[in-house]
């Protein structure tokens, strides 16, 4: 698929360890070389899709921990990023100091 807003997920990748910011570059990198058809193919490869409000998706990487929250477009092959956000279960470990 095309992706739009590389730079919100960049920005993302920055303020992460190399670790995690590996693993989300992992996650573009299989976005960006991967083509699906709809939202259920797409659930298939990723059962944490939250696609509750089509054509808006949102991506919940436990293993970032991160939601990256898109809109996409299957007949143009498009993904665009409207935001990456740090799960909640990490807000309420960085709100307690616990950043592990």
């Amino acid at each position: 698929m095309r992706v739009i807003g590389l730079d919100l997920v960049a920005d993302y990748a920055a303020r992460l360890s190399e670790h995690d910011a590996s693993r989300l570059r992992s996650w573009l990198y299989e976005v960006r070389h991967r083509s699906w058809r709809s939202l259920t193919a797409l659930q298939s490869d990723y059962s944490c899709l939250d696609i509750s409000e089509p054509p808006r998706a949102a991506f919940v990487l436990a293993s970032v921990p991160v939601r990256i929250e898109a809109i996409i477009d299957f007949k143009l092959g498009l993904l665009v990023v409207t935001a990456v956000k740090p799960t909640l279960s990490d807000l309420e470990r960085s709100a307690r100091g616990n950043t592990q």
